[in-house]
């Protein structure tokens, strides 16, 4: 590993070799002109490209006035021997910062920081287009979408959709889509493998792996109005597996509709000939419709206690719960049809 040596106050043999023929005066100013702070009224930022020598930075430098001393410039990268690493990429130089400080930074790769919020509920497709959309990041090639994205990613796992964990991720300006997509693919298998032991087997014994975990959390992220009611909707869906019922919950009717999808769901779209229709099919739907968030693994995982067999969306994020179809088409008229 290359050590990054610092200036000290100390000068060696070859600084004197360097400077002597300046005389003591301009050893005096060098030392003094290190250590103060460069002509930056404001914050800017300055990106050193792949394969940039030294001489180069501290011409763009000096053309964009931030070094005013370039001799000195090229004194100090020679006494540091940093000569050869300093690295490429995006800089944030704020106003104070000296001409020594401003190269242990470039040679540390002191760089910025950018985020990208992956959400909660989002499918791959919609992931794809928000990442390759961002103009920080290199995007992935035209042809890889969801359906050849696990293959262009070397991922051995069944199915992509909602194998990537929703969280804030930070990167460096150009980093490539697909790098961020196998950190996030990484955080949600290494999650996932965390809340799977956390199950109590004995009362989950239909969810037969961690894929089918994955995928029920996801249709409780999509039909959560209310983060607190997250372990009674899985509650719900937990008995109805028990007891060998469909699920019948619209948002995987909607993920089989897909571009179909007008934003309402008709009765006639309940009959759409899909394995992820849970009106049609019993069990869970063969892969996620939606990317969970930990929240809703946890929920997948420890269901809350009861014995509702459904629920209603009240309209105002909150969902009414009943035990009988009686109680629950009562509901459906009260909440959905505002029958009096």
């Amino acid at each position: 590993m290359t050590k990054v040596l610092t200036l000290t106050k100390t000068f060696g043999i070859a600084l004197f070799g360097t400077l002597f023929v300046l005389g003591s005066t301009a050893i005096w100013h060098f030392a003094q002109w290190r250590e103060s702070p460069l002509p930056l009224s404001d914050a800017t930022t300055y990106e050193i490209a792949k394969g940039s020598g030294a001489y180069q930075i501290i011409s763009e430098l000096s053309e964009r006035g931030i070094v005013t001393q370039a001799l000195y410039f090229r004194v100090l990268i020679e006494l540091t021997q940093t000569t050869n690493h300093l690295k490429a990429g995006e800089y944030k130089l704020l106003p104070g910062v000296s001409p020594a400080e401003l190269l242990t930074k470039f040679a540390r790769g002191d760089v910025i920081q950018h985020k990208v919020t992956i959400v909660d509920g989002i499918t791959v497709s919609e992931l794809l287009g928000q990442l390759n959309g961002d103009p920080r990041l290199e995007r992935l090639p035209v042809a890889v979408n969801a359906t050849n994205l696990a293959a262009y990613l070397n991922l051995s796992i069944p199915f992509v959709e909602g194998y990537f964990l929703p969280d804030t991720y930070q990167f460096e300006r150009d980093a490539s889509v697909a790098t961020l997509l196998i950190r996030a693919h990484q955080a949600m298998t290494q999650t996932l493998a965390d809340i799977w032991v956390q199950r109590d087997e004995s009362q989950l014994s239909h969810l037969e792996n961690r894929e089918a975990l994955l995928t029920l959390a996801s249709i409780i992220e999509k039909e959560t109005g209310r983060s607190e009611e997250r372990g009674q909707i899985s509650q719900v869906f937990h008995r109805r597996l028990d007891l060998n019922m469909r699920l019948q919950t619209d948002p995987t009717v909607i993920y089989a509709l897909g571009a179909n999808f007008d934003g309402n769901i008709r009765r006639r779209d309940l009959t759409v000939d899909s394995p992820f229709n849970t009106y049609k099919v019993k069990g869970l739907p063969p892969t996620p419709i939606a990317l969970p968030s930990i929240a809703s693994l946890l929920a997948a995982a420890k269901p809350a206690a009861g014995d509702y067999l459904y629920f209603v969306a009240r309209g105002d994020g909150s969902s009414q719960f009943s035990r009988t179809l009686k109680d629950h088409n009562a509901a459906i008229r009260k909440y959905q049809l505002k029958a009096k």
